[in-house]
Order: C-alpha cells, then structure tokens, then sequence
C-alpha cells in the first residue's frame, strides 16, 4: 500500500525468497494451514478491494518518496529464535541487496 509500483517490483525478488522461506519454516513447524489460510485471507476479493482503497488513499497523502522511506532499510531479518547459519547467510544477501536495490530507487 505504501511504496510506488516500481518499489514494490525491485522489493518483489526478496518478498519472494522470504515467502518460500517462510513456508518451508511453517511446514517445519506444522503452522503450513495458517500460512495458507492467510494467503486465502489475503488475496480474497473482499479484501482486495480494501486494499486497493487503502493503497489509494495512502498514495494520495504521501509526504516523503519512496527513496527518504528505504534509505532506512538495513535488509537484516532480526529473529532471534532462528540464530542459524542459513539466518545469517540470509541476513549478508538481503543486505547486500538492499544496498544495491537502494541505488536505483529515485522516486
């Protein structure tokens, strides 16, 4: 609701990772039905639809762009529950991207 469109395309590769790591964590951990439940919440067309209200209204009363928002952004999940290898490798790529996909957000 928040972010331009092309915000939200450069954000998408790492909502994508993070999503399919969090499936694998929910069936790991037998929440997979609630993960999938929230999905059907979600992208529900009754819910779609607010969403898109929201989006516009949000987008109408912005006051700082997009760039001021994620040079904030550090890219680090903080999670400690999940202090592992892979959460740490994780961390050094979101960075990373972060750090790079900052670059190119001039709106």
């Amino acid at each position: 609701k928040n972010y331009k469109i092309g915000t939200m395309i450069l954000i998408f590769p790492a909502w994508l990772i993070m999503e399919t790591a969090q499936i694998f964590y929910a069936l790991k951990n037998s929440h997979f039905r609630d993960k999938i439940k929230s999905y059907d919440f979600l992208f529900s067309p009754s819910q779609m639809k607010i969403l898109s209200a929201q989006r516009r209204r949000i987008q109408s009363k912005r006051q700082r762009s997009d760039r001021q928002v994620v040079s904030h952004f550090t890219g680090l999940i903080l999670f400690q529950p999940l202090n592992s290898l892979a959460l740490r490798i994780a961390n050094l790529m979101f960075f990373v991207y972060w750090q790079i996909v900052k670059l190119f957000i001039f709106w």
